[in-house]
């Protein structure tokens, strides 16, 4: 039965991880090599448990509770206590691949090992141990207490039976599931991926610069504050070329490019007070130029008419 987690590395992903799990009254061992670094994912944890309680989404004596089954630990020794490892380490094929070999060694046999990865081939971190049955990637989405969606990544020799353990333990999290193909981006950001790289180009000579206004603010998809044609902020930039990288430097087809880029130049229906108040309020341009509604070339573009040039641009097999 599992009752605790490892998890490894306390930044970002690593203390959100430990945060869901701790709420969901697992004990929860976080690892980081740094003491510095392991008091400010506490802090982390701390701030966004005291965010529930301000909004009442839990109490004082949950937030409590949940910090009561945190420890902090530096030795990855510790690990030989866990039923269940998530690694959250820095997106490196190197240390993830040393970090599963020493993890291999220090935990018990039938504990499972998991990663947090969002581009790395699982199979290739498997291969690291002697247990590659029990290797899976399970990639939370950032933030991890409020998003709901995890990717469960099955490698070449992940076992069934794993696989359904992990999808339990998403259940138990309130999260939902997702299986995936151990290919470069998995679901997400294989599809994010040529995005970005597409609004990138469409942003730069000879399809771009387009107008601010009518770039930033149409074009906005739910929980997506920014809006998809907003080039990325600082921290998020390293991310992309690391996951373009494990993908072997493949980008979209001339399908996405030609729609994206007909996409962010469609003109739109000028915003209503009550749009223009939320846009600026999440930092949009207030002062674009805006289109009457008889100046309108084409309806306004849909999911699916964004969905499927994206699946029909990306790249399939190996």
């Amino acid at each position: 039965m599992i009752q605790t987690i490892g998890v490894i590395g306390a930044g970002t992903m690593g203390s959100g991880i430990a945060q869901v799990f701790a709420q969901a009254g697992f004990s929860v061992l976080l690892h980081d090599v740094a003491q510095p670094a392991l008091d400010r994912g506490r802090g982390v944890i701390d701030r966004s448990l005291a965010k529930f309680v301000e909004k009442a989404k839990i109490t004082a004596a949950d937030r409590e509770a949940a910090l009561g089954r945190l420890r902090l630990t530096m030795d990855l020794g510790a690990m030989a206590e866990a039923d269940y490892v998530v690694e959250a380490a820095i997106e490196r094929v190197d240390v993830k691949r040393a970090l599963f070999q020493e993890l291999d060694r220090v935990t018990r046999p039938e504990v499972m090992l998991t990663s947090n990865t969002s581009s790395i081939s699982i199979t290739t971190l498997a291969a690291a141990t002697r247990r590659p049955e029990r290797v899976l990637g399970m990639h939370f989405m950032n933030p991890v207490p409020l998003m709901a969606l995890v990717e469960v990544i099955r490698g070449q020799a992940t076992s069934a039976e794993s696989m359904a353990v992990a999808t339990g333990l998403c259940e138990r999290l309130g999260k939902t599931a997702v299986e995936a193909a151990d290919y470069p981006g998995f679901i997400a950001n294989r599809i994010l991926m040529p995005m970005i790289n597409e609004n990138e180009a469409g942003h730069e000579p000879p399809h771009g610069p387009v107008d601010a206004g009518g770039l930033h603010r149409p074009r906005r998809l739910p929980r997506h504050s920014r809006g998809p044609a907003r080039r990325p902020r600082r921290p998020e930039v390293p991310a992309v070329p690391a996951a373009a990288a494990h993908g072997g430097g493949r980008t979209a087809g001339p399908q996405v490019r030609t729609r994206l880029l007909s996409v962010l130049r469609a003109p739109s229906r000028p915003p209503g007070r009550r749009n223009r108040r939320r846009q600026q309020k999440h930092g949009f341009p207030a002062d674009g130029p805006e289109v009457a509604p008889q100046e309108l070339v084409q309806p306004p573009v849909t999911a699916r008419d964004f969905r499927e040039p994206v699946q029909a641009g990306l790249v399939v097999g190996p």
